[in-house]
């Protein structure tokens, strides 16, 4: 059996036994009396020291240390957190030819977040240019759909003061990576440590890129000596799937780690969306509604969804089922489970709630 901390209350009536016995003729258990007092100092300190040794113990093991030890584990592995990162695209302006935008104009969209030029950038005979752009702040928040509307901070003569984000959008911007995300790197790190290209390593190496949440590797799908990798931005993307410019980002990162004979396709899932229709839902209300979705969101992030693989209804009925206050429900959509062919993964949908009277 292994080691139980003594109670406060048992730390007491030892050092009340200690002192009976290291003094003749003293009774310790007397309330308000010296040797009382004492017993219940050493108590409280011995308490104390053994807290903090068990503290200590949890953190050394990074399954269980706390942020900041579990940091300097990382760091002792060369293994470190992944780090927030810009968003990076570019901007369709208009305006009469010849009419430059410098490198550091500032652009921002309608709710006030900034992008700044990177390079000059001319207007061009047909009237119009694209500039590339960078987010002046870090996060997922930078990043913008393709169209979007944008206008020029200050106004520059000769050029239309609004413009629109290019079809490939403004891609790569990510939050700070999340705790417990690193953890499980860390401990896959560890677990699984490089063995010079095997199919968990490209997984971990693809692993590493900012906004990477999950990732797997199958090797010869596409033909002896290819290396297919695929991987989501959950945190990134409101349904994962990564854009062609993060493709590019994870492909070049994964050419400094891999064996130089490897030949490697990084591709993104291709989504197959999962709408989730409720024929009936007891308790109805916004709480409830609330709950389900984001459980439900959960469900679709799970390490365990891959693509190729099964989404069960089991699974979607049970986050239901197992939410404080649920009574009852009846889905209508899916009513079994969700298949996905090789290199397609599920993804939420729409989710339809039953209408109220």
């Amino acid at each position: 059996m292994g080691y139980v901390k003594p109670t406060l209350e048992a730390l007491k009536e030892r050092a009340i036994s200690e002192l009976n016995s290291a003094i003749d003729g003293a009774d310790a258990h007397l309330r308000r009396r010296v040797l009382n007092v004492i017993a219940t100092i050493c108590a409280g300190i011995g308490d104390e020291i053994l807290r903090r040794a068990e503290y200590i113990i949890k953190q050394i093991y990074p399954q269980e240390a706390d942020t900041p030890y579990l940091l300097k584990h990382g760091q002792k592995h060369k293994f470190p957190i992944k780090l927030p990162t810009k968003a990076t695209g570019f901007i369709s302006m208009t305006g009469t030819a010849g009419s430059v935008i410098i490198s550091g104009t500032q652009i921002k969209r309608v709710d006030g977040w900034t992008y700044t030029t990177t390079e000059e950038a001319a207007i061009k005979s047909n009237g119009t240019c694209s500039v590339r752009v960078e987010s002046m702040d870090f996060g997922a928040d930078g990043n913008t759909s393709g169209g979007t509307l944008v206008a020029l901070l200050s106004p520059i003569a000769g050029v239309n003061t609004q413009g629109y984000v290019d079809t490939d959008g403004i891609t790569g911007g990510t939050d700070v990576e999340d705790i417990e995300s690193y953890r499980g790197r860390l401990m896959e790190h560890l677990q699984s440590p490089p063995m010079g290209g095997s199919d968990e390593d490209y997984e971990i190496w693809a692993k590493e890129v900012a906004g990477v949440t999950r990732a797997w590797c199958a090797s010869s799908e596409a033909g002896a000596g290819t290396v297919t990798i695929r991987f989501m931005m959950d945190n990134t993307y409101e349904d994962g799937i990564p854009k062609d410019a993060d493709i590019i980002r994870v492909r070049e990162y994964i050419d400094t780690k891999r064996p130089a004979t490897a030949k490697i396709i990084v591709s993104a899932p291709i989504p197959d969306p999962v709408d989730i229709v409720f024929g009936d839902l007891a308790p109805d209300n916004t709480s409830m509604r609330e709950t389900i979705t984001q459980r439900l969101k959960q469900v679709f992030k799970a390490q365990t969804l891959k693509p190729g693989g099964t989404l069960y209804l089991s699974q979607i009925n049970k986050v239901i089922n197992n939410i404080a206050g649920y009574e009852d429900h009846k889905l209508i959509s899916p009513v079994a489970d969700v298949k996905a062919q090789n290199g397609h993964i599920p993804v939420l949908g729409t989710i339809t709630y039953p209408e109220t009277a």
